[in-house]
């Protein structure tokens, strides 16, 4: 069992990608996972000082800053806005810097097109390796998001199925890099 954050980076009232994120932690769950879903409609991040740096923290942010501290891997569940990733997941993961070092990230995205977010995972490989996370080679893309998940679930198979592969996947970097960082 592993400690793992799975990120969402929606704001945007009608947001349909929450589904997709709770449908990650479910899996993860039923494969052993402490998983935390960080939401950022939970929390006030302001887009000054990153938690990691400040003296003083809230009782929201220092939560935060333990979960981030006790991670083992990062999960990151991102919409497609304008061919990237939006502003409030890049607020998120700015605020932490050494709690990423030598753990892995794994990037589920989706939009209501047929590339389910792609540009927005290819995107988010770079900062991802700025703060020193690293993105497993597998990304979950999933495309229609309004017709291939109306609840926390989809009944289409092939979203099952590349999701069982990108979580084993999660899985592999979690173990090998845990063990190097011993």
């Amino acid at each position: 069992m592993a400690k793992i954050i799975l990120i969402y980076g929606s704001q945007r009232e009608g947001r349909e990608g929450i589904n997709v994120a709770e449908f990650l932690k479910s899996q993860l769950g039923q494969r052993g996972h402490d998983v935390s879903l960080i939401d950022p409609l939970e929390y006030d991040l302001k887009l000054d000082v990153p938690i990691t740096y400040k003296k003083e923290l809230t009782q929201k942010e220092k939560q935060l800053k333990d979960l981030f501290e006790q991670a083992e891997g990062f999960l990151i569940c991102t919409a497609e806005y304008n061919h990237s990733y939006p502003g409030a997941l890049k607020n998120i993961l700015d605020n932490f810097y050494s709690e990423y070092d030598f753990k892995p990230s794994a990037i589920c995205s989706y939009s209501t097109g047929v590339f389910g977010g792609v540009r927005a995972a290819v995107s988010l490989r770079e900062p991802l390796a700025a703060l020193g996370t690293v993105s497993i080679p597998m990304s979950l893309n999933i495309p229609s998001i309004g017709e291939n998940f109306k609840s926390a679930s989809t009944q289409n198979q092939k979203v099952i199925e590349n999701t069982g592969k990108f979580l084993d996947q999660f899985e592999w970097y979690i173990k090998a890099l845990k063990e190097a960082r011993n």
